[in-house]
């Protein structure tokens, strides 16, 4: 199995202008969500929380993380990822990531525990869909560092 090649300084510099921009391409933007959902899921470890799935496919969609909280509830989890330049401040975010969980994504995760809760046998009262919003700074050489994860409980 070949080892790829890491980025050059060039290629990386590209995609930090892509994506500050908003012109990144989807394979920098799904990389971006992978880390995102690493530290989201990561973070609730910390809590205590027991992961059960990461990328669960239903019919109706996808749960971006599937655990269960220190209460013994089933929790679907959507995690929302921002990259932040490197000299901005905490004063100057534009959005929060929470403000991208709109009312059609909220009735699709309802959705998706409905149908989770009905497949696995879990009293409906014992699921709850929570939101993470995660924001990475991005540093000198490149890389991005988890700077904020914050949980929003029952936000659909």
């Amino acid at each position: 199995m070949a080892v790829p090649k890491p980025p050059t300084l060039v290629e990386r510099v590209g995609r930090w202008v892509a994506m500050a921009f908003g012109t990144a391409r989807s394979e920098d933007r799904d990389e971006v969500g992978r880390l995102g959902e690493h530290a989201a899921e990561q973070e609730l470890k910390r809590l205590g929380w027991e992961i059960l799935a990461r990328n669960a496919r239903v019919p109706m969609g996808e749960a971006d993380l599937l655990g269960r909280d220190p209460k013994g509830v089933f929790v679907v989890v959507e995690v929302k990822t921002r990259v932040r330049a490197r000299d901005a401040s905490s004063k100057s975010l534009t959005v929060s990531p929470f403000a991208s969980v709109t009312a059609r994504k909220r009735a699709k995760l309802r959705a998706i525990a409905r149908y989770l809760a009905k497949q696995n046998g879990w009293p409906i009262n014992r699921v709850r869909v929570d939101a993470v919003a995660v924001e990475f700074r991005r540093e000198a050489n490149g890389s991005l560092k988890a700077i904020d994860v914050r949980i929003a409980h029952g936000v659909a």
